[in-house]
């Protein structure tokens, strides 16, 4: 089995190298410097203090084979771009896996795939790319997730659980969606607002309300719409929020700080959209999108 990992950034980095320390055939596709410096000197992983180079991955900045497993992990505003473009490079029984953040990445995949596979992935993992060619691991948080019913998935999970990589398979693709991204939207959209780390936020009773009421909201939206979440998923998110470092910023702060274009359609934005979609006012994500709108696309200032 041969897996591709289409714009391998810190996540695609990361999980594509503890599976090729496996044994797993894998490739990534990566750009610019940090492509350079990983060909150059090979691709650092720093864990636990500890630095490693990957030698069995391999990294390309084109791709001229075919593979069973494509899984896209660029940013949801390159994602239908990127499925286009990787089409001819999927085995006729391959699938294409999503892994991006939101809930609207297979849809989005599903429009341009014409008629190949498609099915949704989830990660939850803290990493940074300090330099190019170094991605950093920080936190306990490994998981890669997907649904039951693929073979070359379930080929897939097997593997992930060799790599030590916390994965598991799902009855509920959608579910796992969403559940993720209840805990997503607000952890980006709240910490951008602030302009700070979402525990930093947190230690202020202002904070806590404002992050308590944005989950509260996604929660509703995501019931109105459906989907079966926890009767207590309000008070797990908050729980497992509480439990991030003191300085663990999401990625879209990351992003915000480096100036770079934002997921912010698919987060906060997501909850405005489907609030007024379902009839429910949702404040704190609508101002969320609101404010950080102008400062969402390539050209802000």
């Amino acid at each position: 089995m041969r897996v591709l990992f289409w714009g391998a950034g810190a996540v695609g980095c990361y999980y594509g190298a503890r599976l090729a320390n496996v044994g797993v055939d894998v490739t990534l596709l990566c750009r610019g410097e940090h492509f350079q410096v990983s060909k150059r000197d090979g691709l650092k992983i720093i864990e636990d203090g500890e630095e490693e180079i990957s030698h069995a991955v391999k990294i390309v900045d084109r791709v001229e084979e075919c593979f069973d497993i494509i899984i896209l992990s660029v940013k949801l505003y390159d994602l239908q771009k990127a499925a286009r473009q990787s089409l001819k490079h999927l085995e006729p029984n391959g699938v294409l896996l999503s892994i991006q953040n939101g809930v609207e990445s297979v849809e989005m995949i599903r429009e341009v795939a014409d008629g190949k596979q498609v099915e949704a992935g989830s990660v939850l993992v803290n990493l940074s790319k300090p330099r190019p060619g170094v991605v950093r691991h920080m936190g306990k948080n490994r998981v890669i997730r997907f649904g039951k019913g693929n073979s070359l998935l379930e080929a897939l999970h097997e593997d992930c659980k060799k790599a030590d990589l916390q994965a598991s398979l799902v009855d509920d693709a959608e579910l796992m969606l969403w559940q993720k991204f209840c805990r997503l939207s607000v952890n980006s959209g709240v910490s951008c607002l602030f302009r700070q780390p979402l525990a930093q936020v947190l230690c202020s009773e202002t904070g806590l309300m404002t992050v308590s009421r944005a989950i509260d909201e996604v929660v509703e939206v995501g019931k109105a719409k459906g989907i079966p979440l926890e009767m207590d998923i309000e008070t797990k998110i908050l729980e497992g929020l509480e439990q991030l470092a003191e300085n663990a910023r999401s990625s879209m702060l990351l992003d915000f700080d480096a100036q770079r274009p934002l997921e912010l359609e698919w987060l906060s934005g997501a909850v405005h959209k489907f609030g007024q979609d379902v009839g429910i006012d949702t404040p704190i994500h609508s101002t969320i999108y609101a404010a950080l709108l102008p400062f969402s696309s390539p050209s802000a200032s």
